[in-house]
């Protein structure tokens, strides 16, 4: 508050305009603590990612290279070497969508080479590609589908990734022809989400 009269308010509103400024101080300390506390979580999550992929993945180019395919040992470095390269980087939370749908595909790779019996396809509308997201955002949600969509069909299965858009917003959505849920499955998941 600007005030110059010399009188007994002059007092009053100095406090005042202290306080303020304490409020203030406090207020971006408290949102930079949430913003650091945030980017810990992510680090973290991002750090957890799942041995077993590692170690299954290095073990096919293992048994690939004893055999002497040569094509899939080098296929499989690539891929993987590309998707570790992008989930251990930490220094931008906010990525293009084009970048996460090459980690994805990336992943896809991997597991098709792995599985041999992993169908897929990515389509995304080219405007689309420029959205920032959340980096890693789509990634667990694919692995989702291979996992419990795909991984324990005898046939195998095939997962669509399409993206929509509409004059509000922009989707993506992710397919798999696996076995499902019963209804009941699906109420206790959505409640577990309410």
């Amino acid at each position: 508050i600007e005030y110059r009269s010399k009188n007994e308010f002059e007092y009053l509103i100095q406090r005042f305009n202290e306080m303020a400024e304490r409020i203030q101080t406090l207020v971006e300390v408290v949102y930079a603590e949430k913003i650091s506390s945030r980017e810990a979580a992510l680090k973290q999550l991002q750090s957890q990612i799942n041995p077993h992929f590692l170690y299954n993945s290095l073990f096919f180019m293992i048994n690939s290279a004893k055999m002497e395919d040569r094509d899939a040992v080098i296929a499989m470095g690539e891929n993987l070497a590309e998707f570790y390269r992008y989930t251990t980087r930490v220094e931008n939370q906010s990525v293009k969508l084009k970048d996460e749908l090459e980690l994805v595909d990336h992943y896809l790779s991997i597991q098709n080479l792995r599985m041999q019996r992993l169908a897929y396809g990515i389509s995304v509308p080219e405007a689309m590609l420029g959205e920032r997201v959340p980096r890693l955002i789509l990634q667990p949600v694919v692995e989702n589908a291979v996992i419990h969509g795909i991984e324990h069909q005898p046939g195998g299965g095939r997962i669509a990734i399409t993206g929509e858009q509409d004059e509000t917003f922009n989707r993506i959505v992710v397919e798999d022809n696996g076995k499902g849920m019963t209804d009941e499955e699906l109420r206790q998941l959505l409640a577990k989400l309410r």
